[in-house]
């Protein structure tokens, strides 16, 4: 079995996603499709999950090209709303 580190636990290709603009995370404490709304981020869908020993963490998939956004952006608390119902 290969890696591929842009295909998700729901056999999307997340890098091609998030290239088309979609907010896409991981997270591990909702059903794969969920939308989660992020305080101060918006919307995003989950299509990938993480470690278990991140149970109750959301990762949030950025471009490649955005590797000093991403570590601008760091490790944060923020409110997680779960949004019902699936896209």
């Amino acid at each position: 079995m290969t890696c591929e580190p842009c295909i998700g636990a729901t056999g999307k290709n997340l890098c091609r996603l998030v290239a088309k603009g979609l907010k896409i995370c991981a997270a591990n404490f909702v059903d794969p499709e969920t939308i989660l709304n992020i305080e101060g981020y918006g919307e995003c869908v989950v299509l990938d999950r993480m470690n278990r020993r991140f149970a109750h963490r959301v990762d949030i998939a950025m471009r490649k090209d955005e590797a000093d956004r991403a570590l601008e952006f760091g490790i944060q608390q923020r409110y997680v709303e779960v949004k019902p119902g699936r896209p």
